[in-house]
Formats: structure tokens, C-alpha cells, sequence
């Protein structure tokens, strides 16, 4: 998202004959090796039963997104109607999806050790949409000292580079009057650079601790394309629950 913003920040700024900012450098991860995803592939494609199988893919899932560049090629090689074609589809979109690193925005409020515990479980696995809702639902329960909001944004600006993770913590309280605070939340879904999807609401503190809340954010994610094979298809979510 940071990319796009300063991609079209530098248009109006050429047009006013203005030093254009410089890029955002994607960030790269390393494909693995051949001969190790070579012997990975060949345990899954291979396997005997869905349980061997599981297994397998549950091995190169813990390689992290380097294995990505691998498992496309395999799908390209195997029958389009298989069940082990199928499976690697899947496979390469929870590789895509890998969260590669976690960061704290610069004018956050200090995280605690428990929620920079649960930050640290998103690294090196596939984004999970419940997990999301769960760190949700802590900060909602358990605010931590010092806090008034969390902003929670996810984004891929190239599949083989997984998902880059972002989270603040706000600090300030608005001038209010009445009896009962209340949250602004917030969420928006970029896809291929466009705002297909996005919500505002108030919500009291004691709302956004349950989780049957979440019920629509969660069905609005399964909708969000996360092809591998077109990464500029999922950009952004973003995710904010503040005080109004």
C-alpha cells in the first residue's frame, strides 16, 4: 500500500516539476533451494494416503514462502483435474499468504509482552483470519496500559514475498461527553489497488471483546482473492478499532 501511495504521490509531483520521492523496494525472499523442495514435492505427490499427504504438505508449509516458486512450477506439471493438482493450489495460496514480518508503526504506544507474544505467532505462518480476530478480541478485553486503539494492516505487493504485517497502538482520547465511550471501527480491503470493500461503524468496547462481532469482517476475507499466481490481486487489509 505504502508503494501505491508514493507511485501516485510522484504522478502529481512530476506534473508540478517536483523531485519525485523515492521508491518502496519490494522486499525479496529467497527460493529454496531445488533439491530440497524437489524431495519435499515428491513426498506429497507421491503419498499413499491423505494422511501421508497432510503430512508432506504440513512440511513444506514450514518452509515458508521460499517454497513458493516450486510448488507453482508443480502445479503447471501436474493434471489440472487431479486431486494432487488441487491440493497444491492450496498449498500455494497458504505459502502466499505467509506472514514474512511483523512491525510496530512508529508513533505506537508500547506493546507488552503479551500481545508482542502474539504478534510474534503470526511470523512464518499462513494469515489466519481467526487469529486476526483473536488478537482482536484481546486488545478488546485486556487494553493494554498506556492505549486507546489498534490499527491492523496486512499487505502483498508480491506473492513471493508473502505478507508484510503492520500494528499501532493509539494513545490519544477524544473529548467526550457522554456516559459511554464508544470505538470507531473501521475495515478496507484493497485488491488489484482499488477499494473493493470497506465498513464503518461505533461499537462499544464491550462489543468488540465478543467474538461473534467479527462475523462479517470474517466473511468479507473469504471473499478476497488470494491467487499466487496474480498477487496484485490482494493489496491491503486494514483493520481499526479507535475511540470517536
Amino acid at each position: 500500500m505504502k508503494a501505491q501511495c508514493i507511485r501516485a504521490i510522484n504522478v502529481w509531483r512530476k506534473e508540478n516539476g517536483m523531485k519525485l520521492l523515492p521508491e518502496v523496494q519490494l522486499r525479496k525472499v529467497d527460493r529454496l533451494a531445488t533439491e530440497i523442495m524437489g524431495s519435499k514435492l515428491a513426498a506429497d505427490l507421491s503419498a499413499p494416503d491423505d494422511q501421508t499427504r497432510s503430512r508432506a504438505i504440513e512440511d513444506i508449509l514450514n518452509l515458508g514462502v521460499g517454497a513458493l516458486p516450486a510448488v507453482l512450477e508443480a502445479i503447471e506439471t501436474t493434471p489440472k483435474d487431479g486431486e494432487a493438482n488441487a491440493q497444491l493450489r492450496v498449498l500455494a495460496k497458504k505459502l502466499s499468504c505467509t506472514v514474512t514480518m511483523v512491525t510496530i508503526e512508529q508513533e505506537s504506544a508500547a506493546i507488552n509482552e503479551d500481545l508482542k507474544e502474539r504478534l510474534d505467532a503470526f511470523e512464518g505462518k499462513p494469515l489466519a483470519k481467526e487469529q486476526w480476530v483473536d488478537l482482536l478480541l484481546f486488545f478488546a478485553n485486556e487494553l493494554p496500559e498506556g492505549s486507546t486503539g489498534i490499527n491492523i494492516s496486512v499487505h502483498r505487493t508480491n506473492a513471493n514475498s508473502g505478507i508484510e504485517m503492520s500494528v499501532g497502538l493509539t494513545t490519544q482520547w477524544p473529548a467526550y461527553n457522554g456516559s459511554q465511550k464508544l470505538w470507531n471501527t473501521s475495515s478496507s480491503f484493497m485488491v488489484n489497488g482499488n477499494k473493493t470493500r470497506g465498513s464503518i461503524s461505533s461499537w462499544s468496547l464491550e462489543y468488540a471483546g465478543k467474538r461473534e462481532s467479527y462475523s462479517d469482517f470474517l466473511k468479507t476475507v473469504d471473499t478476497v482473492p488470494t491467487s499466487p499466481q496474480n498477487a496484485a490481486e490482494f493489496n491491503e487489509i486494514e483493520w481499526t478499532l479507535v475511540p470517536e
